[in-house]
């Protein structure tokens, strides 16, 4: 107001000088107006609020473990107080009075906020059940606060610096904390077995003077399949001796576990992208994967077991294409894009089928990753359409568990899904068809075109052999077995062998990774070395060029543990030191020698040498077929089987199982046509004595069966009692064979006894004679338990 008065003013004033006066007066006047107006116009205050608390956590919020590298929401647990407030407010002010020739306003404060607070990220060191504790090593990556990237443990500077606790089970409380609470140490809670982080005087004026919605990176040392399974099994209770994750080695990018699902819920998403089943073998929970080789071939003849003869049959069948989707999508975090949720599609164009099935993955997988598990999620679906019921099988097929895969009469292959064993009868089995093939498949769209003249074909490099079983499970029948790699861009093969001399070729396994394999430069020697020990007096040198493959040196533990295990020709061993010659040639020393009882002689120059891993493949032969040439190729994607080199390799003997060894060591009692004297008629005592029972028991034989005859001394002499002893050797207990009492009425009363002494391996014994027998005491060898 006063600028409009005193410019009207100063015109009426200026006016006298003319026009021109007029003009100057009111300019002159407004400017003084202007400044009168100023100091009466209160100052301005932005951004003052008037609440300074906010809500933090709550209780019963889940709080997710991760393995691997996981982007996860953070959950604020503790704020510092001021006077009641968590937030601690600051200001600046802007225009002051005085006029000047921009003219200005009244003064503007503005007010913003700063906080120190802790944020829970996730789960750290876990105790379980068993009493033991699984720290699996968390470390902060990197830090966002609303989408916006403030911390980067890479970077040389941040907008922010969290102070990092990876949730321990012995960290100690915060520093700042502390200090801020103003309390001892050992009562301020530390927040053991919770990774969090602590920020100090967070600037929150560029998000609205809130605390931003805060997103973690956090990343764990490289954890497996097997380690995430066997976690969360603990968890459940389940001790670590009854978990079974031997081969389970696929390193795991990411994964989540929601603090509210259940183990078998957590479980189900590792399994399904990773493409193993977990059962329960004799107590034990056990991860197979699946698509593995076949652990049984049946005929018809042992498909239909039943009891007196009874023949049960088992039913096939076949679910309708309508019940199978034709489109599978997964849901995951895209490694490449920050974790971003992202989704890939696999697409099966049959016509009829309309049905889709989403399947979210708490997973950080490449694009390739997910398309290959919708694609293989898709295939297996429509492979299951197929199944078998009621397969009733002889006892002896106790040794299966689910999970196996079987072929039986007719070509089905099958994996077994259910067992159930009849009280004194046969064993039920229920079966899910089952193709290798589907899960070692290549990612739909992953690196390189699709069929037709798009594809680069690499060709395959292999090796074929056979001997030694490298595991148990291969013992059940006769085979060979396959190592393979190939030069840059090789994506795996598929194996075909053929059993007539190539007029007609079967599809084997498929081969996803590169093997290591070459022959040895020099000849392993034997000398000193003792089987399952670990030999430092024999080396070996080895080239693996012919793979471009490595070696590396381990632990005497790791090889005890069944690592870094190479068949270096004929034998299988463990080599605890690799020393570099050359580019992949390798000097092999510290060898734990006849692994699996294997021969550790006659080896020579130029054998092969091939690492025992999950790359090799394994091709099961009926046993008619040893001795008998099988050819085989390894095809690469987009090769032809006609463009495929073959390889012939013979097939050797199998190891018999352990139960076949069991029944082959089972002795029966058998008899001498002519019983061997052992000890003719004698009167005196005989001291320890050795008999050679080799040339009348043949080799094998465990236990002599002896007859000995003596007569004792009349009543009249009550205190002697003469015995017959015998033992296996002088390390033996002595066992009592024949006693003679002297007890009743009559002369040289007589005494007869058939007695079992075992032997030696050589099939001696020995026996003595105390006392002796007044009348005379013999021993015969009357037959033996050996081998049927």
């Amino acid at each position: 107001m006063a600028t409009l008065v005193l410019g009207g003013l100063g015109a009426v004033v200026g006016s006298a000088f003319g026009p021109a006066g007029a003009r100057w007066g009111w300019a002159v006047g407004s400017l003084v107006g202007s400044w009168i107006d100023q100091q009466s116009v209160p100052g301005a205050e932005l951004g003052k609020l008037s609440d300074l608390r906010y809500s933090g956590s709550s209780y019963g919020s889940p709080l997710p473990r991760v393995w691997g590298r996981a982007r996860v929401g953070c959950q604020v647990v503790w704020a510092h107080e001021v006077d009641g407030n968590h937030l601690v407010e600051r200001s600046r002010t802007s225009g002051r009075g005085g006029g000047g020739s921009g003219g200005g306003g009244g003064r503007v404060t503005t007010y913003w906020y700063t906080s120190t607070f802790a944020a829970a990220v996730c789960s750290g060191a876990a105790t379980m059940p068993d009493g033991g504790t699984v720290d699996r090593g968390l470390e902060l990556k990197r830090l966002w606060a609303d989408d916006e990237l403030v911390y980067d443990s890479a970077a040389s500077s941040n907008a922010v610096e969290p102070v990092w606790h990876d949730g321990g089970e012995s960290q100690p409380p915060d520093a700042t904390m502390v200090s801020l609470l103003g309390l001892p140490s050992g009562s301020v809670e530390a927040y053991r077995g919770l990774a969090y982080f602590v920020l100090t005087d967070m600037d929150l004026e560029r998000y609205g003077n809130r605390i931003p919605n805060l997103v973690a990176e956090v990343g764990t040392e490289p954890v497996t399949v097997g380690d995430v399974f066997s976690d969360l099994c603990r968890s459940a209770g389940i001790p670590p001796g009854l978990i079974d994750v031997a081969g389970a080695t696929e390193v795991v990018s990411g994964y989540v576990v929601s603090g509210r699902s259940s183990v078998q819920e957590s479980l189900q998403p590792l399994l399904t992208t990773y493409g193993y089943d977990a059962v329960e073998v004799d107590g034990a929970i056990r991860l197979v994967k699946r698509g593995g080789s076949v652990m049984a071939y049946l005929s018809q003849d042992e498909t239909g077991a039943g009891l007196d003869g009874e023949f049960r049959g088992h039913v096939r069948k076949r679910l309708m294409e309508t019940e199978v989707p034709s489109r599978v999508e997964v849901r995951y975090w895209d490694l490449d894009s920050d974790f971003a949720q992202s989704s890939q599609s696999a697409v099966r164009q049959t016509a009829g089928v309309q049905e889709s099935r989403s399947i979210d993955l708490p997973m950080a997988l490449t694009a390739s990753q997910a398309r290959a598990v919708a694609a293989r999620e898709l295939d297996r679906s429509w492979v299951e359409l197929e199944t078998v019921e009621g397969l009733s099988l002889l006892p002896r097929w106790l040794r299966l568990a689910p999970g196996d895969v079987v072929k039986i009469a007719g070509g089905f292959r099958g994996r077994v899904v259910r067992m159930a064993v009849l009280p004194w009868g046969p064993v039920e089995v229920d079966l899910v068809a089952d193709d290798s093939a589907v899960v070692v498949q290549d990612p739909p769209g992953g690196g390189g075109g699709g069929g037709g003249g798009g594809l680069t074909v690499v060709p395959t490099t292999f090796v074929v052999w056979s001997g030694k079983e490298l595991l148990d499970e291969h013992q059940y029948s006769a085979g060979f077995y396959v190592a393979a790699t190939g030069g840059a861009g090789w994506r795996g093969c598929a194996v075909w062998y053929s059993l007539d001399d190539g007029s007609t070729w079967s599809i084997g396994p498929s081969i996803g990774a590169k093997s290591v394999f070459g022959e040895t430069e020099t000849a392993l020697g034997s000398s000193g070395a003792v089987a399952g020990q670990f030999d430092d007096t024999n080396t070996v040198d080895v080239d693996l060029s012919e793979s471009n493959g490595f070696a590396a040196s381990v632990a005497d533990a790791q090889v005890h543990a069944g690592e870094n295990v190479f068949v270096v020709g004929y034998e299988v061993l463990g080599v605890a030191d690799a020393s570099l010659l050359g580019p992949h040639r390798y000097t092999f020393s510290r060898l734990k020698r006849g692994l699996r009882k294997s021969p550790m002689t006659g080896h020579a120059a130029g054998e092969l040498v091939v690492l025992a891993s999950p790359s090799v493949g394994r091709v099961q032969v009926a046993d008619s077929f040893v001795g008998e040439t099988v050819f085989v190729k390894c095809v690469s994607p987009g090769q032809s089987l006609a463009e495929a080199t073959s390889k012939a390799v013979v097939i050797a003997a199998r190891t018999p199982t352990s139960g076949e060894q069991a029944l082959a060591s089972v002795v029966v009692p058998q008899f001498l046509g002519s019983p061997a004297t052992v000890q003719s008629s004698t009167t005196a005592a005989v001291d320890w004595t050795t008999f050679d029972a080799a040339g009348h028991c043949p080799d094998g034989s465990t236990v002599a069966i002896l007859e000995a005859v003596g007569q004792g001394q009349g009543p009249d002499d009550l205190g002697v009692f003469p015995q017959v002893e015998g033992r296996k050797d002088g390390l033996a207990p002595a066992l009592v064979l024949l006693r003679a009492r002297m007890a009743g009425s009559g002369d040289a009363p007589a005494y007869g006894q058939q007695a079992f002494v075992p032997m030696t391996e050589s099939r001696t014994f020995q026996y003595r004679i105390l006392e002796g027998f007044e009348e005379g005491c013999s021993i015969r060898l009357i037959g033996f338990f050996g081998p049927p």
